[in-house]
């Protein structure tokens, strides 16, 4: 599922539909492949390009701007990955790009498979890998 390198790791969600956006004090989206489920919680701002614009959006703030991010509803994902820096940039097969960077006080984003590991990334781009319940024996 997760492939390091030397500045970044690759994260195997190609094919993962966009199955659900939510939106709260944060901006969730759920991803589904062959029964794999996958949520990626973006909890402070992020950008969203498309078709040569790029939209600034921020879903606590400004949560009525996040029209854009719902678009992304029944695309799927080319490509996902994290800098080591904690950025998370996911690439959909309708060209979008959804980039969130790191934050300097909080958490940013976090990524949870389902049965298997979660990804956050804390205050400062530090990034925390916890496994699955089922490798923690």
């Amino acid at each position: 599922m997760i492939t390091e390198s030397a500045d970044r790791y690759d994260l195997d969600l190609k094919d993962h539909k966009v199955m659900q956006c939510v939106v709260d004090f944060a901006f969730t989206l759920e991803l589904e492949r062959l029964g794999q489920r996958v949520t990626v919680r973006v909890e402070g701002p992020f950008t969203l390009s498309r078709g040569g614009q790029t939209h600034e959006l921020d879903p606590e703030l400004r949560p009525r701007e996040l029209g854009p991010a719902l678009d992304l509803t029944r695309t799927s994902v080319r490509a996902a990955d994290v800098q080591k820096t904690g950025e998370l940039e996911l690439t959909f097969h309708d060209g979008a790009v959804l980039r969130v960077a790191s934050d300097p006080k909080y958490e940013a984003w976090t990524l949870t498979v389902t049965n298997g590991p979660i990804i956050v990334s804390g205050p400062g781009g530090k990034l925390t890998f916890f496994r699955s319940p089922s490798k923690l024996d």
